[in-house]
């Protein structure tokens, strides 16, 4: 099932990234500025009083080569900042184009990559020669967000027509007059974009109600804009962004955290009691007790069923090999008990599948799925009254509820709103959801040694960091002050931290580490004159403990704590070399080196396999700035 979906996951990247990378050759392929010339264009505008401009473009194009038509490209973004309007930070707006006609021509509208375009012409139809276009549309701008002063910045010319211009014209009318001061003030840069004179010697006459001028033989890709400051409040009624959304946003966020304070505070955690204990609770194979106690399926609580069975009289274990590459072979003595738990069903039928013998060294690939089913079938036997834990649910909802109204406050937080902002959110709030998930899972389960504390605090450094950088990011253009996107960062933040809380252990998790506790203390704790009592009550006492020793990671403690007590070699193990003296620490390198050896190469060859298969499946210048701007090109 998880192949599955990471196989599908795959796909649906792919497909994405291919139809993201066929548009743009799309986009490309129609920006052919070839096969035309403009003999003339005639650009008439009225600057309404809301800082919109109703335009009206007039072209005089010829055609040398045969075209489907033409495509006006209108800029939806414009950056305003530094010198232009003696701002410290550079602001962006959105704008808008609405009211599109093109008199007596088919056309389309679209808009990608931050431009609007206008496709004029049919697919079936071909254009030669001289040809007049008329295009006509409002172009919006918002609000400037600025309080000391408005501006009139605007390409009435934009630099990103590929082909001369024979003569070009232009006539802006305002609705309201221009002050005085403004018309002295007022700039007109020409020529390639960023340009900040009037290099193209455009002739221009200004009044109080219009700006009009002219200039012929315009190479490719240049500009003519127009820029002056205004006193503050020129411009009423100009187009605005709510601040609603967000403030709904991160109401909710507030309110998602609060729930979750209230939940962790009232969740009830019990330590457990730790009692003395001499031997695991009854019927508690290793792989059990290495689940319980730190609450997740490892190779080793798997592996430790090897001498926990040979204990048990299933299975007898034999060295074989060379003296300085010896290996395991397991041989299968009796089946295990019609009432033995499902994942050791599994387990033991994945060694024994061919047959009763298993040379370790021999395992095949095949093999590693069914070690991972018995993992899954291990984790699945506690659930229902066996669970270990309660309030997964709850914290996972909650930490999802609490990603959810972070992105959106974040989405909602520009007042471009474009697409961008949307992306910025998704990658900002990213970063937070992970930190949730591996906080809920990995303190209770992954971090517990200093070397997991260690990376998780790293990890968690760096997602923050990643965060709190694209969270800057979306308060640069903020809807209200730029400061509250921070603090809806520092909301999310404390409300997942607050949601590991809502985890607790059950009464039965409570009760089994008590007795858990206790046998792992006894074990790297035990004294000699009790080991030897043990040992005189039953000389396979070293035996019986050593698969729970492995699970908690004691069993070279467990060895040494023999150093003085004589143990026999256990009937189950088969020596290579029986002339050498017996040694508890050669037993324990061979149960954990060449068992974990070969399963852990069998595991990592699988997942490359996976992977492996997944895998194949698988202008803030002056001329050509401002509002307005584009260009033209041919189809």
């Amino acid at each position: 099932m998880k192949k599955t979906i990471r196989l599908i996951s795959t796909i649906l990247i792919i497909a994405v990234l291919c139809s993201l990378f066929v548009i743009k050759l799309g986009i490309e392929a129609s920006a052919d500025s070839g096969g035309y010339t403009i003999k003339s264009l005639d650009f008439k505008g009225v600057v309404h009083e809301n800082n919109s401009v109703s335009v009206t473009e007039t072209l005089d194009v010829n055609f040398y080569e045969q075209r489907h038509g033409i495509y006006r490209a209108i800029p939806l973004t414009m950056y305003v900042g530094g010198k232009i309007a003696d701002l410290d930070d550079t602001l962006l707006y959105r704008n808008y184009v609405t009211d599109v006609n093109v008199d007596g021509y088919n056309f389309d509208v679209e808009e990608e990559d931050d431009y609007c375009y206008i496709k004029i012409g049919s697919e079936d139809k071909y254009v030669d020669g001289n040809q007049k276009y008329e295009i006509s549309y409002t172009y919006t701008m918002p609000d400037d967000r600025l309080d000391t002063t408005d501006f009139l910045f605007y390409s009435v010319l934009g630099d990103k027509t590929g082909t001369a211009i024979n003569n070009f014209k232009f006539n802006v009318k305002f609705d309201k007059a221009l002050p005085e001061k403004s018309l002295e003030n007022l700039k007109i840069f020409s020529g390639s974009g960023g340009t900040e004179e009037n290099s193209l010697g455009v002739e221009y006459k200004v009044s109080e109600k219009s700006i009009s001028g002219e200039v012929n033989n315009i190479p490719p890709y240049c500009a003519v804009t127009l820029f002056t400051k205004l006193k503050q409040g020129y411009f009423t009624g100009t187009k605005t962004v709510s601040p609603i959304p967000m403030i709904i946003s991160m109401t909710l966020l507030l309110f998602a955290v609060l729930v979750t304070i209230v939940l962790a505070l009232k969740t009830k955690h019990y330590e457990p009691v730790q009692t003395v204990e001499f031997y695991p609770p009854d019927g508690i194979s290793s792989a059990e007790v290495g689940t319980i106690i730190d609450e997740k399926v490892d190779d080793i609580d798997l592996m430790s069923l090897i001498p926990w069975w040979a204990q048990k009289g299933y299975i007898t274990i034999e060295e074989a090999g060379e003296k300085r590459k010896k290996h395991l072979i397991l041989h299968k003595k009796n089946e295990l008990p019609q009432n033995a738990p499902d994942y050791q069903k599994n387990l033991f039928s994945a060694f024994f599948a061919e047959s009763g013998d298993c040379d370790l060294r021999d395992l095949k690939l095949s093999f590693a799925k069914r070690f991972t089913s018995a993992k899954d079938s291990l984790n699945g036997l506690y659930s229902g009254e066996k669970s270990l834990s309660v309030g997964y649910g709850k914290a996972i909802l909650m930490t999802a509820l609490i990603s959810v109204s972070l992105f959106l406050s974040l989405a909602f937080s520009s007042v471009i709103s474009t697409f961008e902002n949307l992306i910025l959110a998704v990658f900002a709030t990213l970063p937070v959801f992970l930190f949730g998930l591996m906080t809920t899972y990995g303190l209770r389960k992954g971090f517990k040694k200093m070397s997991g504390k260690i990376l998780y605090g790293f990890i968690s450094i760096v997602l923050f960091a990643i965060s709190i950088a694209l969270t800057y990011s979306c308060t640069i253009n903020c809807v209200l002050p730029m400061y509250l996107p921070f603090i809806a960062l520092g909301l999310a933040t404390a409300g997942i931290i607050f949601s590991t809380r809502i985890i607790a252990d059950t009464e039965y998790r409570v009760q089994m580490l008590g007795k858990l506790l206790g046998l792992k203390n006894f074990i790297e704790t035990a004294e000699l004159d009790r080991l030897r009592m043990m040992t005189e009550e039953n000389p396979y006492y070293y035996y019986d403990i050593l698969p729970y020793a492995m699970v908690f990671g004691l069993v070279d403690k467990w060895a040494k704590a023999f150093t003085n007590i004589k143990v026999d070699v256990p009937y189950w193990y088969t020596r290579y070399d029986t002339m050498t003296v017996w040694e508890l620490m050669y037993l324990n390198r061979m149960l954990t080196t060449e068992i974990h050896e070969p399963i852990s190469r069998i595991n990592s060859q699988a997942a490359a396999k996976a992977m492996a298969s997944a895998s194949t499946s698988s202008s803030g210048g002056f001329s050509g700035g401002g509002g307005g701007g584009g260009g033209f090109g041919s189809w």
